[in-house]
């Protein structure tokens, strides 16, 4: 489901709706239904949580063992520099260094539970951010719409999620649904606009030489 599209409707529905945001009784309703739904999606979250131990699917995979903020910002820091100085030797005309492979991410080997939990532990603290700079948009700067936007994407993001397909809905295992869950590329439906990604762009084809006459 994709969010790029539901935003731009629940504008176009607030617009067509022509609601006084400056009138007390529409902003106290507004408020009731964004706090309604905030609670719902916890509630959603627990219940889910609860779903997740009464089931404890001790079955085991592997995922990328995960890196802290420190280690994530060396990694990028190093990757800036790199692509810096081969950026630099182009330019200069100097023989670049072939970029070095990715490193391998270390492996951790985990239950399916704890993989869930993990996962569920995420999409709370998502949610809690999401709560901390709407209530920031609306108190600091008395901006309504988000409360309205939070208050539809809000449980939406978690029933369109893998964690309640599987636990909540009973789906099966496949597709998307397999664990480790695939991350959606946010930037997907922009590339799919403009056609081809760079990936899918066929590499020019090399120009024939052309054969020189030879002369008697």
């Amino acid at each position: 489901m994709n969010q790029m599209l539901i935003v731009p409707l629940i504008l176009m529905g607030l617009n067509q709706l022509g609601l006084d945001y400056t009138d007390p009784a529409t902003v106290l309703n507004i408020r009731v239904a964004y706090v309604s739904a905030q609670c719902l999606t916890f509630l959603m979250f627990l219940f889910v949580y609860i779903k997740i131990r009464a089931k404890m699917d001790d079955r085991k995979l592997e995922v990328p063992k995960e890196q802290g903020t420190w280690e994530k910002m060396q990694a990028q820091a190093k990757e800036a520099q790199e692509k810096a100085e081969r950026e630099r030797a182009i330019a200069e005309g100097q023989p670049t260094e072939e970029e070095s492979a990715p490193v391998e991410k270390e492996l951790r080997e985990v239950t399916f539970a704890t993989y869930d939990t993990e996962e569920l532990k995420k999409l709370v603290k998502m949610a809690l951010v999401g709560v901390g700079i709407t209530c920031l948009l609306h108190f600091k700067w008395e901006i309504i719409q988000p409360l309205v936007i939070q208050s539809v994407l809000g449980p939406l993001k978690l029933v369109d999620h893998a964690l309640f397909k599987l636990h909540v809905l009973g789906a099966a295992e496949t597709d998307k649904l397999v664990r480790p869950f695939k991350v959606d590329d946010p930037n997907a439906m922009l590339k799919g606009l403009m056609g081809q990604s760079e990936e899918e762009t066929p590499a020019p084809k090399p120009k024939a030489k052309k054969r020189s006459k030879k002369t008697d």
